[in-house]
């Protein structure tokens, strides 16, 4: 692939990947799940309100970098909540599957600043079946806000 062409797919995949990163299932309760959502939004708000990057991957990578440690916060409020007996072993495999998504993004940060385009791009397919995971996960789970896409909005 041509290094513009390589360049151009690992922009639009890192694009998708920071992207990704929210009813009630009949097994979990409306408490539980009231309590992981309000941890989610609260979460997708703080990245909305980071500031939009600009274009580019190295503007996407300082973007990712912003956003990590409020997925690293939200990580660690969905980790410190118990799930219903029910769905814990669900809940836990939905929770491993955003630590993978965190690594993902971790790895893209250190493969754009390298210039490692081919990585960046590996990392980006990746990323998206992480993302399509987490949200498929976390959706039947019945934590709609843990599944939505959230994006920098702010000045």
């Amino acid at each position: 692939m041509p290094a513009s062409k390589t360049i151009a797919a690992a922009l639009a995949a890192l694009s998708v990947v920071l992207a990704g990163c929210g009813g009630s299932h009949a097994g979990v309760t409306p408490d539980f799940a009231a309590q992981a959502n309000a941890i989610c939004t609260t979460a997708d708000r703080e990245i909305e309100a980071l500031p939009a990057s600009g274009t580019g991957l190295r503007a996407l990578a300082a973007e990712a970098e912003e956003e990590v440690p409020v997925l690293q916060a939200e990580l660690s409020g969905l980790q410190a909540l118990t799930p219903p007996p029910s769905e814990q072993a669900q809940y836990a495999t939905a929770l491993s599957t955003t630590k993978q998504e965190l690594s993902v993004i971790q790895a893209l940060i250190v493969a754009v600043r390298a210039g490692e385009d081919e990585r960046v791009l590996e990392l980006g397919i990746r990323g998206d079946s992480v993302i399509a995971t987490v949200q498929t996960e976390m959706t039947t789970l019945g934590l709609p806000k843990c599944a939505l896409s959230v994006e920098p909005r702010g000045g």
